[in-house]
C-alpha cells in the first residue's frame, strides 16, 4: 500500500508538469509535442534539473535559474494538485478500472480548469475527450441509463437554460459541454450535488472578489473552475451528502 501511495504520487507530480505544458501551448497541439520548455520571460531552454516537478520549484525558490524571473505559481500548484486527485482517486476506488479512467479523466478537467481560469475559454479539443471519458465511466461504475440521461439534461441542459436567459452574460456555451461531462460523469442525483456546490463556491468567489474591489458586479468570471470543483466534492461526498438530506425528511 505504502509503495502504491508514493508511486502514485509520483507519477501525478510527473503528469501535472506535462499538464502544464498542455495548458500553456493550447489550442496548438504540435507546440505540445515538439517545442522544447523554456523559460517564459528569457526563452532559455530549460535543462531537466530544472523541470523536476515541484522539487525544482522549492529548490529555485520560485525563481528562473537563468534571468532570476518569479516562475509562475500555477506550475507546481498544477503538480502538487494533480497528484493530490489521483491519490484520492486511488484511496477512493483503488487500482480498478473506474480509477484509469477517471485519471485520464481529471488531466482533462485540470487543463479545463487554468485554461478557463486563464483565459475565460473551455478548450474544446479537452472538453469533447472528457466527455469520451465521461461515457466510460458510466460504464465502469455501472450507472443506470436513466441516471445518466438525467445527469446530462440537468447538466447541460440546466447551464444551457443559464447561458439562454443570460445571453451569455452569466456564462458560455462551453459551461454547458462542461456541465454535460459532469451530468454524464456523476449522473442522478449526484449531478444536483456537484451544481449546488458550483454555485455556491462561484456566489462566495465572486462575493469576495467584489468586496474586495477585484472585480465589479459588471464583470465576468470563469465558471468553469467552479462546476470542476463541484465535480469532485460530489464524486467523494455526494453519497454522504444525499444520505443525510434524505434522513433529514
Amino acid at each position: 500500500m505504502t509503495t502504491e501511495i508514493v508511486l502514485i504520487i509520483v507519477v501525478g507530480l510527473i503528469i501535472g508538469s506535462f499538464l502544464n505544458v498542455v495548458i500553456y501551448r493550447l489550442p496548438a497541439l504540435e507546440a505540445v509535442l515538439k517545442t522544447r520548455s523554456h523559460c517564459l520571460s528569457c526563452q532559455r531552454r530549460l535543462k531537466w534539473y530544472d523541470l523536476v516537478p515541484l522539487f525544482s520549484f522549492v529548490i529555485l525558490s520560485g525563481k528562473c535559474r537563468y534571468c532570476g524571473k518569479p516562475i509562475a505559481f500555477q506550475y507546481p500548484l498544477v503538480e502538487a494538485l494533480t497528484a493530490l486527485i489521483l491519490l484520492a482517486l486511488y484511496l477512493y476506488f483503488g487500482l480498478e478500472f473506474a480509477f484509469f479512467v477517471l485519471a485520464l479523466l481529471s488531466c482533462c478537467l485540470i487543463v479545463i480548469f487554468f485554461y478557463d481560469l486563464n483565459k475565460s475559454l473551455i478548450p474544446n479539443d479537452v472538453v469533447y475527450v472528457a466527455i469520451f471519458l465521461t461515457v466510460l465511466n458510466a460504464v465502469a461504475l455501472k450507472y443506470q441509463i436513466l441516471d445518466v440521461a438525467l445527469g446530462l439534461v440537468i447538466g447541460a441542459g440546466g447551464l444551457g437554460i443559464l447561458v439562454l436567459v443570460s445571453r451569455e452574460k452569466w456564462m458560455g456555451y462551453g459551461d454547458i459541454k462542461l456541465g454535460a461531462v459532469l451530468g454524464l460523469g456523476l449522473g442522478y442525483p449526484q449531478i444536483l450535488v456537484a451544481l449546488f456546490f458550483a454555485f455556491v463556491l462561484g456566489s462566495l468567489v465572486g462575493g469576495v472578489l467584489v468586496a474586495t474591489g477585484k472585480k465589479t458586479l459588471k464583470d465576468s468570471i470563469p465558471f468553469g473552475p467552479f462546476l470542476i470543483s463541484g465535480f469532485y466534492l460530489a464524486l467523494f461526498f455526494a453519497d454522504k451528502i444525499l444520505g443525510w438530506y434524505w434522513v433529514g425528511f
